[in-house]
């Protein structure tokens, strides 16, 4: 009976030594095959552990791993006493596993002797305010719409102009005529009467009355008229193409401040895109500077070249 107790014992020994002797998987140098050995840790979790070391740097305690999207306080519990951070130290074994690690494209085994360079630290992402202030030297859309505006020649203010003009010529009299004239008529006069009266009953004849006189006419007349039609002071005939004419100048300013705006903030976008993305291929930096200086040259047809001048000046 002893001799099986003491074989029993014996065994029970054996397999905590066994189970303590095995080895614990180093979550900052496990490869995936190597993490999916753990309970509970399929292709994705191990996926997910390399993504979040790689992005973050190596865990600094075995509960960093709950950090990892999808693994709770539930599976550290399996893992806690199955896995270790040994690759975070700072001894030279612990360094050159992290490189070794770090320089393997999908976790597998590493060629011996192989050291990499550590990834960089993630930089982070800047502020709104940070990103637009690169772009505080260049022309405000005001300032572009303004410029667009002055080079097609439809500032409202005219439009004003125009009917305050048409107004006012209904002041102005629609009949101006002058006349002059000028008489060098010369005229010989003579006349002769003869008096005849009746005085308390006796008629007489007086004596004759004779006058002779010479007119010489040398005069000067002059004429002016003016008529008015007050009615075209209130609506001259005019005004209607004024209407028509302010109507069309309307939709076309309405059309090119459309224009200049989506033409401006297209151009923004793909600054803002350029500065997010910068690590890209050379074919697409190229594609971009030249759609780049296609949007600069659309919205100076608009302005009349103001958009490069500004940009010029501003040494933008």
């Amino acid at each position: 009976m002893r001799r099986i107790l003491a074989s029993i014992v014996f065994l029970l020994c054996l397999t905590g030594f066994c189970h303590s002797a095995q080895a614990l998987i180093d979550i900052n140098t496990a490869s995936i095959s190597e993490l999916q050995t753990l309970p509970g840790i399929g292709p994705g979790l191990a996926q997910a552990i390399v993504d979040y070391r790689q992005a973050n740097g190596p865990f600094q305690s075995p509960e960093d791993i709950m950090n990892v999207p999808r693994i709770g306080a539930g599976t550290f519990d399996d893992l806690k006493d199955l896995i270790t951070v040994g690759g975070a130290g700072t001894g030279p074994a612990s360094s050159q596993q992290s490189s070794a690690h770090q320089a393997s494209v999908a976790d597998g085994p590493v060629m011996p002797g192989y050291t990499a360079t550590p990834l960089p630290p993630p930089t982070p992402e800047p502020s709104v305010e940070e990103l637009m202030a690169n772009f505080r030297n260049e022309p405000s859309i005001r300032e572009v719409q303004m410029a667009a505006i002055r080079y097609a020649e439809i500032n409202p203010e005219r439009f004003v102009e125009w009917r305050r003009k048409v107004q006012e010529r209904g002041l102005w009299p629609e009949l101006v005529q002058f006349t002059v004239g000028h008489d060098t008529d010369d005229d010989e006069d003579y006349a002769r009467s003869k008096t005849v009266g009746i005085s308390g009953g006796t008629a007489y004849v007086g004596p004759d009355d004779e006058t002779w006189g010479w007119d010489t006419d040398n005069d000067w007349d002059y004429e002016l008229r003016l008529r008015w039609n007050l009615q075209d002071y209130c609506f001259h005939n005019d005004s209607l193409k004024i209407s028509s004419e302010t109507e069309d100048q309307v939709e076309m300013r309405r059309e090119i401040l459309e224009d200049v705006t989506k033409l401006y903030f297209d151009r923004r976008r793909l600054q803002v895109e350029i500065l997010l993305q910068p690590g890209v291929p050379i074919s697409l930096k190229v594609k971009r500077a030249i759609q780049l200086d296609e949007l600069t040259a659309a919205i100076d047809a608009l302005t009349g070249g103001y958009f490069s001048d500004a940009l010029a000046a501003t040494g933008r």
